[in-house]
């Protein structure tokens, strides 16, 4: 599917390479400030070049950042949920809407996804060219088993195929009684709650990889009971030793 960008979209992306070309100055800035620090003794000079390096440092990724968001929410508008659209990220901003995705096709139960990387014809940029390589070895071995390749009809598309995909599952799993013996069933009137006569059946052995659940619980009750009466004589004893 061929998506159209409207006017508004276009102003959009001039205003994103608007931000993109005030990171680059801002980059050149604190690369210079950077070397000028380098060519000085004085610690008190040094040291206010550093802060100043500092500074346009944290501009440029501001400025990155804000493109970065308007860049790609234009891309994205209106696309499947499985599909995302990195064109004109940078290769470090384009692995973090990687992971944010693949964590959400993940929980969604996805088969496969489409992320779309160009093919980098259209930009002189190392960046640009470089994503299609960088995002499919970022994929594959990050999010095993999960693996990707390019698109065979469109080298600008990578697909992304998960192995061994299952919805997430509670924590707790609920206990299965066990198939009973033709002898319980016949003890016991049947696998049901009742016998055959009717009259509901308190004594049918619930089993769970081998355990009588029901047995153990008693078991355990009792257990509890002689422990509490013991302490209760030990409690008797010693009150009978104090107020003699």
């Amino acid at each position: 599917m061929v998506y159209l960008r409207t006017a508004d979209d276009e102003s959009e992306l001039q205003t994103a390479e608007y931000f993109r070309q005030e990171a680059r100055t801002h980059k050149n800035l604190a690369d210079e400030y950077y070397r000028l620090s380098q060519q000085t003794n004085d610690r008190t000079q040094r040291g206010k070049l550093h802060w100043k390096r500092e500074e346009e440092y944290r501009l440029q990724q501001s400025y990155n950042q804000r493109a970065e968001k308007i860049i790609y929410n234009t891309n994205n508008k209106n696309r499947p949920d499985d599909e995302i659209d990195l064109h004109q990220l940078y290769v470090l901003e384009a692995k973090e809407r990687v992971q944010k995705a693949m964590s959400k096709w993940r929980s969604m139960g996805l088969t496969s996804a489409t992320i779309i990387v160009g093919k980098g014809l259209h930009s002189n940029q190392g960046e640009s060219t470089r994503l299609g390589p960088e995002i499919e070895h970022y994929i594959n071995d990050t999010f095993k088993p999960a693996k990707c390749q390019r698109d065979s009809a469109n080298s600008g598309k990578i697909i992304v195929q998960f192995k061994n995909q299952q919805r997430p599952q509670h924590f707790k799993t609920q206990l299965r009684p066990q198939q009973f013996t033709p002898q319980q069933r016949r003890s016991t009137g049947g696998e049901g709650s009742y016998g055959i006569n009717g009259r509901k059946q308190s004594n049918i052995p619930i089993y769970y990889n081998g355990t009588d659940i029901q047995r153990n619980t008693i078991s355990e009750n009792v257990m509890a009971l002689l422990n509490v009466m013991a302490l209760l004589i030990i409690g008797c004893g010693l009150l009978y030793l104090v107020f003699r």
